[in-house]
Order: structure tokens, then C-alpha cells, then sequence
């Protein structure tokens, strides 16, 4: 079935491939739907999103859903050259095992659900997603959330940058990784992000950026808990790229550049750099606490210069192994999109 019209106002998605279907959309404009998504790829089914906008859904009373597309159990969804904006929650949710392919798109502008979320896309539950040529732009607490064991992201050629805090004053990262996902960044440019450009937490976990950018992180913060500050206590930080909690962070032939706290911390994390280039950030170029045994680096094969460039000249260095017990920002307590009851 093809879509040529206005899909406005309905209670319910507009568009829903309902179990074992198959449903081409293109040239639509699909928006003020109000329900888990405005696209629904049910229980193993397959849906195509071409040339169309997706915007503007409107909250579920029960969860606040109002997502763009939902890819749901085994379902498969590709979506090229279209536009997501101001949807609720996520621009493109992936659960439960589905595959979503895009390409030539836009996620942007996404809306929280009450305090959290608001990302461009968000992957768990051993789902998949594989982008190309994709911007995320303008989105809340993360750009791309992938969290949970076998769950993955590859992403090639895209762009990832100017993602919000939340309504609290939180988090903001391009890329957030954690609970055994992965994610892989290929020729793509993390910018102007809030509190980290990427960050990957947990054993298991792994973020690998190659050819990648990243760039121009800007300062922001977390209410840091018990055990690990005082209560209520709001830090503040600001690198490009930050391992912890046994992640793993490989960086490859890529620049990280004019970020406002460290260009690259590990903290009790693992990885290794080649040929990278780390110059022009806040403070330290490289950072490692309680990571000096695992993380693999040579100077001479990397370019780590002109940074701490906001720290005291007794204190300034290009890489420390001592960064002086800088804080690391807890996880998004929020961790784990909200999931559709049927």
C-alpha cells in the first residue's frame, strides 16, 4: 500500500503494520498521532518509510509514548529520506530484536517524556540499527541510546550534534552506550554535544569510533548519588570521549578537538588509540584512572597536543594518569525507552 496523503489527528498510529504485514509508505506526511508510534512495525513485520515527514506525536495518557516509528518484536523497518521532528520520547525506538535501516535522513528536535529521554534514536533489547548519511540534531539526553546485551549500532557518514540536557539540566551526550551494547561510528562527526560527546559504561559494552570527528563538546552535568558525591551535589563535565565501569572505548584515525573538559578519559575502562589526533581541549588530552594497564596507546603514533588549555599552568599536561579524581557522570537513571503493553 502506497500513502499519498495527510495522515493527521487519529487516536492511534497513523500508519501500523500489524503482525507477519508488509507496508510501503512514501511521500506522506504523517504527524499529531497519538500513540506508542505514529509508524508502527508490529510482531515480524516489515515496513518502508520513503520521502516522508513524521512529526509532532502526541502523548499516550498511560506512558507518554509518542515516538515516531516503533519497531517492535522481529520487525523490520527501513526508512530513506525523510524527516522526523518533534516527536515524543524517540524519533525512531528499537526493541525487541527488530531491525531498522536508515538512510538520507533526519531525527531531530525529539521532545522528553516528563524529565527523560528524548533521544534521536534508542536501541535495546538485542535490536539493530544501521544508518547512513543520518543527522541527529537538536535531540534530548542523547542522540543515540544503545543499552542492553546484543543490541547494535553502526553508523557511517552521519552527524550527531547539538543534543540537550534534560528538563533537570542532565546528560546531553551525542552517543550513550551501556549494558553490553555496541556501537560503531564510521566517517561521522560528533559536535557541539553537552556533558559528553560519546560515553560508554558497563562491562561488555563497546564504543569504537574510526575516521570520526568529535568536537566541540560543551559543559554540562549530572546530580552525582550517593557513593558517588555528595547527594544533590550537580557536577560539571564536558569531554569529547569517556570509558567507565569496565566499558570498552577503541578509537581509531580520528579527531578529538575543543572539548571543554578532557578530549579522551577512561576511568576503570579499557581500549586502545592509533593514529588519532587529540589537540585544542579544556583539559587533558588523555586522562586514564585506574586505566593505565588497560588502555593501549604510543605517543608517536598519536597527535596529543595543545590541550589543557583551561587548566593552571602547575597542572597542565597532555596525558596524566593522575586527573585527580575528576568525577565521572552516573547513567541516565531513565536507561531503558519506556515499552508498548500488547
Amino acid at each position: 500500500e502506497k500513502q499519498r496523503r495527510v495522515r493527521e489527528g487519529g487516536m492511534g498510529a497513523g500508519v501500523s503494520a500489524l503482525p507477519g504485514a508488509t507496508m510501503s509508505v512514501a511521500e506522506s506526511r504523517i504527524r499529531n498521532n497519538s500513540a506508542a508510534g505514529s509508524l508502527t512495525a508490529d510482531p515480524v513485520s516489515e515496513l518502508t518509510l520513503t520521502a516522508s515527514v513524521v512529526s509532532d506525536g502526541q502523548p499516550m495518557a498511560a506512558s507518554g509514548e509518542g515516538f515516531g516509528v516503533l519497531a517492535t518484536t522481529e520487525s523490520t523497518v527501513s526508512v530513506s529520506s525523510s524527516h522526523f521532528d518533534r516527536n515524543i520520547g524517540a524519533a525512531i525506538a528499537v526493541m525487541g530484536g527488530a531491525t531498522v535501516e536508515i538512510s538520507t535522513s533526519a531525527l531531530n528536535g525529539t521532545l522528553p517524556i516528563g524529565d527523560h529521554f528524548g533521544w534521536g534514536l534508542g536501541v535495546q533489547q538485542a535490536s539493530r540499527a544501521l544508518l547512513d548519511r543520518v543527522t541527529i540534531e537538536g535531540n534530548r539526553e542523547a542522540g543515540i541510546a544503545a543499552f542492553g546485551k546484543d543490541s547494535e549500532v553502526w553508523a557511517h557518514g552521519s552527524a550527531i550534534r547539538g543534543t540537550l540536557p534534560t528538563s533537570q539540566g542532565e546528560f546531553g551526550h551525542g552517543v550513550a552506550v551501556q549494558n553490553g551494547a555496541s556501537v560503531k561510528l564510521i566517517s561521522t562527526h560528533l559536535h557541539s554535544n553537552e556533558t559528553a560527546g560519546g560515553v560508554v559504561r558497563g562491562a561488555g559494552t563497546t564504543l569504537h569510533l574510526t575516521t570520526a570527528a568529535l568536537t566541540g563538546t560543551r559543559q554540562g552535568g549530572a546530580w552525582l548519588g550517593s557513593g558517588e558525591g555528595t547527594p544533590g551535589d550537580f557536577q560539571v563535565f564536558g569531554d569529547g570521549l569517556l570509558a567507565s565501569g569496565s566499558g570498552e572505548l577503541k578509537v581509531d584515525y580520528s579527531v578529538i578537538s575543543s572539548n571543554s573538559r578532557c578530549g579522551v578519559y577512561y576511568h576503570d575502562a579499557l581500549g586502545v588509540i592509533t593514529g588519532s589526533t587529540i589537540s585544542g581541549n579544556g583539559s587533558y588530552g588523555l586522562a586514564m584512572d585506574g586505566s593505565e594497564d588497560a588502555v593501549s596507546y604510543v605517543e608517536g603514533d598519536n597527535l596529543i597536543s595543545g590541550n589543557a588549555v583551561n587548566l593552571p599552568q602547575s597542572l597542565a599536561a597532555e596525558v596524566t594518569t593522575s586527573p585527580d579524581g575528576l568525577p565521572v557522570p552516573p547513567p541516565p537513571q531513565s536507561i531503558g525507552l519506556p515499552q508498548r503493553g500488547d
